[in-house]
């Protein structure tokens, strides 16, 4: 509760407005973002918001993965991506 109340007091927001995806809203070169359904570090719901506030965006969600996302295929739509843009 201190830490809310200082960055309001400082800086005149709430710590809630402080997060990635709605500073995403803003962003206008092309991304890709991918997400792992059983990710355990970061939920599935973080890598949502992302895509759903950043308007150019591919969004894939992977099962299985992990947060490590080791994969062949993801790597090729990541190379595909880059390579295209």
């Amino acid at each position: 509760m201190q830490l809310e109340n200082y960055y309001h007091e400082k800086f005149n927001i709430h710590i809630d407005d402080f997060s990635g995806h709605k500073f995403a809203k803003n962003f206008t070169q092309k991304a890709f973002i991918a997400h792992d359904k059983e990710d355990k570090v970061v939920l599935i719901d973080e890598g949502r918001k992302y895509a759903s506030t950043w308007e150019n965006t591919i969004y894939i969600e992977t099962t299985g993965l992990g947060h490590s996302m080791h994969d062949g295929e993801l790597y090729l739509k990541i190379v595909d991506f880059i390579t295209q843009n």
